[in-house]
């Protein structure tokens, strides 16, 4: 039996809530309960320990990696199991809140899973849980009423701040397993804010309590890269282009979540950014220096036949031909495994792109170099192209990459 099935049939935790307790993983290898010794007693006694066992965080160190080791200091991994989501469409759609925020405050609470509410004396232990609480200020609502939002929690504490705080709160809520230390959440880097910085918030929003994290990779976006795409799970390289990484895992940006509601919310965050509205109020915390982000609308207006879904797994074609000399255009449509007929071909020499303007319409859908497959054409009749078989790909790579 599940450890849903324990929480429900016990009727302790609120059916939402239960859903975010069980998250954490259970690790079978730690030994803190002998189930042999138990093998006599009362079934309540045995769902008692069971239910205690699934809602506790999974406190064994992952395998290190390059950026997700378990840092120095009084702290254990929490790892959890929340959904992922495929798009920034699918994470928007299921989210109640989402919002641009300054985090004015941090501090620490214990609280009690059945609720998110603050623990009482008839808590019991296993629900006594410590959050990160941050107090934000609201200047951009996307999704859902946010007049009384004033506070974000996200699971566990944080790394390097206030450790003595949090301990302190700990021991004096009697958080379960507080003997362990601070725990912090796998990849806790996307979920750490900083006071006086702007973030754009993916939330849920339960009956009781502040609102949560949907996950730790998609729900806090820092915003002084906006086009930056937030990466899913052990995933550390960086990406400003493409839906997928290599594992076919999403990426999704603070743009690609702004864009969900419209260009003219895209283009209204733009100003304010270019403007610094977002930058930090604290100017001697380190931060990345911003990239601005490019604004394609215009080019999304120009030239709609080419934003659009291509078959990843087969590519794009690109056909470029020469309009003067050495001055080209090109145009794109689906990969297929077979020859190109000149009336497929010709009608895209209507709407030519610049050989720039086709690079960044194709950066925008995600494609790399190796996913681009490259053609000449040639004007044959009065208005008709054809492929010509004669222009080299040393030529085509020289015209189009300029290599």
């Amino acid at each position: 039996m599940t450890a849903k099935k324990f929480s429900n049939a016990l009727g302790n935790i609120a059916e939402n809530y239960v859903d975010e307790a069980v998250t954490y993983s259970v690790n079978k290898k730690v030994a803190w309960i002998n189930w042999a010794s138990f093998a006599a007693c009362f079934s309540l006694v045995v769902i008692a320990i069971l239910l205690m066992h699934y809602l506790s965080p999974n406190i064994v160190t992952p395998p290190p990696t390059e950026n997700g080791e378990l840092p120095d200091g009084p702290y254990v991994f929490a790892s959890a199991d929340w959904q992922i989501y495929d798009s920034a469409e699918a994470l928007v759609e299921n989210a109640d809140l989402v919002f641009i925020g300054k985090i004015t405050d941090i501090d620490f609470q214990v609280l009690d899973l059945a609720n998110a509410l603050p623990v009482s004396e008839k808590t019991p232990d296993y629900n006594r849980q410590l959050y990160t609480i941050y107090t934000v200020e609201i200047s951009d609502t996307y999704k859902g009423d946010t007049t009384d939002v004033t506070k974000v929690r996200v699971s566990g504490g944080l790394v390097d701040y206030k450790v003595d705080e949090q301990l302190s709160v700990m021991e004096s809520e009697k958080a379960f397993l507080r003997e362990k230390g601070i725990p912090i959440l796998k990849n806790y880097h996307k979920v750490k804010c900083s006071i006086g910085n702007s973030y754009l918030f993916v939330l849920k929003q339960f009956e009781t309590g502040h609102p949560t994290i949907m996950n730790v990779d998609q729900s806090i976006f820092d915003l002084s890269e906006p086009t930056r795409k937030q990466t899913v799970g052990d995933n550390y390289n960086v990406y400003y282009v493409g839906s997928k990484d290599e594992d076919d895992r999403p990426l999704i940006s603070a743009k690609d979540v702004i864009y969900e509601y419209g260009r003219k919310e895209w283009k209204s965050f733009n100003d304010k950014w270019k403007k610094g509205e977002y930058s930090s109020a604290q100017p001697e915390v380190p931060s990345q220096e911003a990239t601005e982000p490019f604004d394609d609308s215009e080019l999304r207006a120009k030239y709609p036949n080419y934003y659009v879904k291509y078959d990843k797994v087969m590519g794009v074609e690109v056909y470029i031909w020469e309009i003067a000399d050495g001055e080209y255009r090109c145009g794109a449509m689906h990969a297929t495994n077979r020859y190109k007929e000149p009336d497929e071909i010709t009608p895209l020499t209507k709407n030519g792109a610049t050989i720039e303007e086709m690079k960044i319409i194709l950066s925008s859908c995600g494609f790399s170099r190796e996913e681009i497959h490259l053609s000449f054409l040639k004007k044959y009749g009065m208005a008709m192209y054809e492929v010509d078989n004669k222009v080299s790909s040393e030529t085509l790579q020289e015209i189009f990459w300029g290599n």
